[in-house]
């Protein structure tokens, strides 16, 4: 097609989501469960000084640039990410039906549930059927 692939040592992306605050919430849910499913991928990093830096950083190019009014927005955002988090690091606690609401993917979570799902009703007892046998 007349294209070609080099490499640009000056290139820069631009990464960015335009998420509301409850898809943060979400997102963040999502990611808090995966690191408390996986805690030995994420060692040694600091999540809440990450978070903190990135406040901080944030508020302060806002006041550079002069834009306050952005502030509360970004300040809400931060707390839907953090609370999202929080909320996936102890996703056990939740029901199915919390976490349906909850999680940006819910493909994953039926995925999730069919695989780990005990065969037999357990408030009769593991295995047993309806005569408790």
């Amino acid at each position: 097609a007349g294209e070609k692939v080099f490499y640009a040592s000056r290139a820069q992306v631009c990464h960015f989501h335009n998420y509301t605050a409850k898809q943060q919430y979400s997102r963040n849910f999502d990611l808090g469960v995966s690191h408390a499913d996986h805690p030995e991928v994420f060692q040694g990093l600091n999540v809440k000084g990450e978070g903190g830096r990135l406040v901080k950083g944030c508020t302060k190019y806002l006041i550079k640039q002069g834009k306050f009014y952005l502030i509360p927005k970004f300040i809400c955002h931060c707390g839907a990410r953090y609370l999202g988090y929080r909320k996936g690091l102890h996703y056990k606690k939740l029901s199915k039906k919390k976490i349906r609401r909850i999680t940006g993917n819910r493909e994953y979570w039926e995925q999730f549930w069919r695989r780990t799902e005990i065969p037999g009703d357990l408030s009769r007892g593991y295995g047993k059927n309806a005569e408790g046998l």
